[in-house]
């Protein structure tokens, strides 16, 4: 699926990582005039007044991980594979219906979101 902002950069500053298939923003080319932001259906692209070019992560791509999570001083930040994101989730719901099952319905509950 071809992303929006791609198309709508007026210099194609942004493009696809072919490794990844991320959507990058290459600074040299972005002129600033934040079309992109506009288009970007999640958000992920803002403008930048003081550098004047449109920035979005792209989880220190060349890096092992990205710096975010390194720093992070409540490690609330983690890596996780494409294919591990549904059986996390699916471990968070059975946590979640536990939980409320435990409570006897009554809607609080503590939840360890831990995984």
């Amino acid at each position: 699926m071809q992303a929006p902002c791609l198309d709508a950069c007026l210099t194609g500053a942004l493009t696809r990582e072919k490794e990844s298939g991320m959507v990058i923003i290459r600074e040299d080319l972005c002129i600033g005039c934040w079309t992109c932001t506009a288009f970007c259906p999640y958000g992920v692209i803002t403008p930048s007044p003081e550098r004047k070019i449109a920035v979005k992560c792209d989880r220190c791509l060349y890096m092992e991980k990205p710096v975010c999570v390194d720093v992070c001083p409540t490690k609330a930040l983690e890596v996780v594979d494409l294919e591990e994101i549904e059986t996390l989730l699916c471990e968070k719901r059975r946590k979640t219906a536990q939980a409320m099952a435990k409570s006897g319905g009554e809607g609080i509950f503590l939840l360890d979101v831990r995984i």
